[in-house]
């Protein structure tokens, strides 16, 4: 199957709008909405640099938006933002339908330019879901209005701490892939410095430098990227606790509450 790139995918102008409906957005300084084609599970969507600061949003299922700097799992609850020309790339988890938006650099929407887990409340989700389906409207006020308060929701919405980032170092990085393969809670650091042939003292400090986390930290990341998709799919607490090596639902619950601020339930919503 072939894949498309968001850019492949962006809406055609309203029939008989003419120019004018690719210039609403330009002169107002509004989002464009890219893409609206649904994608199943397993496949990974190969996108090139986007131009303009980007809001990868699936409106439905779930997917992991993958750069340079790690890896972000994103239900339908949450988006990720990614500053003008990061390269990035999309797995989808569970059949995603695409919602993304690009947003012109020059409104600084975010603040410093930088990639960020941030949280989709129940009222920017419905303009955006609104917006796609009334954007054959072309330019209309109500249109104008609507993309104005997405921009706002979008800056006003809270940034989430569930960044997954991977060595550059090989052999690190090859044990990192296979821990995110296959998540264990209680593999400890000397089972890794171990398989590195290193001291304990000198894994942790390469540890660091190449992840900008200690192992303990990044092994509860890892663990809470396993999780949140397979949670959003519907499965139980204590199935994923239980497959992930947990001691009890109760000791993931607490990982969960001190990453997310939340419970799982309540982050489920």
């Amino acid at each position: 199957m072939q894949q498309e790139t968001d850019a492949d995918l962006a809406p055609e102008p309203p029939a008989g709008a003419g120019a004018k409906a690719d210039l609403w957005t330009a002169d107002y300084l509004l989002p464009h909405l890219m893409g609206g084609v649904t994608v199943p599970r397993d496949q990974t969507v190969p996108l090139k640099s986007n131009l303009k600061d980007r809001l990868v949003y699936a409106g439905e299922g779930v997917i992991t938006v993958i750069t340079g700097q790690g890896a972000w799992v994103a239900p339908p609850e949450r988006a990720v933002w990614l500053p003008a020309g990061m390269d990035y790339s999309v797995k989808v988890v569970a059949t995603a339908t695409s919602r993304s938006l690009d947003v012109d650099p020059t409104l600084a929407l975010r603040g410093p330019p930088q990639c960020e887990l941030i949280s989709i409340k129940p009222l920017l989700h419905e303009l955006i879901m609104e917006a796609y389906g009334a954007r054959s409207e072309g330019d209309t006020p109500r249109n104008r209005l609507m993309l104005s308060l997405i921009l706002t929701e979008i800056r006003r919405a809270p940034a989430l701490p569930v960044l997954l980032s991977f060595p550059k170092h090989p052999g690190l990085l090859r044990l990192c892939e296979t821990f995110v393969a296959k998540p264990a809670a209680q593999q400890s650091i000397d089972v890794w410095s171990n398989r590195l042939g290193l001291s304990r003292r000198t894994f942790t400090r390469l540890f660091r430098n190449e992840t900008g986390h200690s192992f303990t930290e990044w092994r509860r990341q890892a663990c809470l990227f396993a999780a949140l998709p397979r949670l959003s799919a519907g499965e139980s607490v204590t199935t994923v606790a239980m497959d992930l090596g947990y001691s009890s639902p109760s000791a993931f619950t607490t990982m969960f509450k001190q990453m997310m601020g939340v419970s799982p339930r309540r982050y489920l919503g």
